[in-house]
């Protein structure tokens, strides 16, 4: 599989990330070659970027960001850039040689190569995460995605000068993963629609009205879609390339699907008791909830309304799941029942306001319940 395709500033050249079993790397290829070479000392590597020049990539690992050439070589960590992890495309190059990133915080960092200079570009409020950026051309204005408290419906799209620091917002309505490229700023739509629209960059202003494309771009749970463009050339991530179908398999090999309903599922887990399957799932601009499926009834039954409600785990007892819903500041862990009889409420969690939890996995209960690894 392969995931999170970057490409140089003149899209001569592609990286991506390649896995084969346990094994994960970022393999490059040029726009005239066949076969992918992998790039030593990216193993274990996320969330590629290439430099403007191409003889570069960044990545993530561990919690932080790392830079190696794309001929490898042992990778130089980024000093002091920590960055938001659970979003796929958390950093980009600038033309000077800069990085900016997602910080912890939700907010834009800008720094030099070796982490020098940090220039905080913006503060959201806290639950608000700026993702996705890239620096235009010229090298004065970066453009961004904005979701707030995890309601990707609700994303926009905005610019932040990086000497002012004033933003203004572009699009709005459910808009992610701003791309410039001819003239044009290229997004995607949360339901997966491939939009592009006539750009100034000198104005830092649309120029047009916007025009949808027949493709449609698979994005990701969390906000980012799976997008890049240089002149002349989109690369893409297709929508369903990957289909995610709930699939049962015995010891013996057998195999059955379970769920034929549309949506993108995720994340199913059984009951204590082998009697339901927990899951998320995504329908179009809906959102991501929790859903419980009966295997004997064959039923599927909405827990949350949340909207972005991910990666459930079922309590000991059977009778509610833990998830993770990235609404509000602070604690993204939140419990509900599975009978729809109550609203979701926080795990109860020790945390002093504002501080956010980089979590990708919601973790797991003790069997007898009486603590919650994550």
């Amino acid at each position: 599989s392969f995931l999170g395709p970057e490409r140089s500033a003149d899209g001569s050249l592609r990286v991506y990330v390649a896995q084969e079993g346990d094994r994960r790397v970022i393999v490059a290829r040029g726009v005239a070659q066949l076969a992918a070479v992998p790039i030593p000392g990216t193993e274990g590597a996320e969330a590629p970027f290439l430099s403007p020049d191409g003889r570069s990539v960044g990545f993530l690992r561990g919690g932080h960001v790392f830079v190696v050439p794309t001929s490898g070589g042992v990778p130089t960590r980024v000093q002091g850039a920590t960055p938001l992890s659970l979003e796929n495309k958390p950093a980009a190059w600038a033309p000077d040689g800069g990085i900016v990133y997602t910080h912890r915080g939700g907010g834009l960092i800008l720094v030099r190569s070796d982490g020098s200079s940090p220039d905080t570009l913006t503060r959201p409020d806290p639950g608000v995460r700026h993702i996705a950026p890239i620096v235009l051309p010229d090298g004065r204005t970066v453009l961004y995605t904005v979701i707030p408290h995890g309601e990707v419906n609700r994303a926009s799209i905005e610019a932040v000068s990086v000497a002012s620091k004033d933003t203004s917002t572009l699009l709005a309505g459910g808009v992610t993963t701003p791309q410039y490229a001819d003239g044009f700023l290229l997004y995607a739509r949360v339901d997966g629609t491939l939009m592009a629209v006539p750009f100034d960059v000198r104005r830092v202003a649309l120029a047009g009205e916007p025009m949808a494309l027949p493709d449609r771009v698979a994005t990701g749970r969390f906000g980012a879609a799976d997008l890049v463009v240089a002149p002349g050339l989109l690369v893409y991530g297709e929508a369903g390339m990957f289909a995610d179908h709930l699939v049962e398999v015995d010891r013996s090999g057998g195999s059955h699907r379970l769920l034929s309903e549309e949506g993108s599922g995720h994340h199913p887990r059984y009951s204590p008791d082998g009697q339901a399957i927990a899951l998320d799932r995504g329908r179009g601009t809906q959102g991501r909830d929790v859903w419980v499926l009966n295997r004997r009834s064959g039923t599927l039954s909405r827990v949350t309304t949340v909207g972005n409600g991910h990666d459930p785990v079922w309590r000991p007892d059977g009778k509610g799941v833990t998830f993770l819903s990235f609404g509000a500041e602070g604690n993204p862990l939140k419990n509900a029942p599975v009978d729809g009889s109550g609203d979701p409420v926080p795990l109860p969690l020790a945390l002093s306001k504002g501080t956010p939890l980089d979590i990708v996995n919601p973790g797991a209960w003790l069997p007898d319940g009486s603590g919650y690894v994550a």
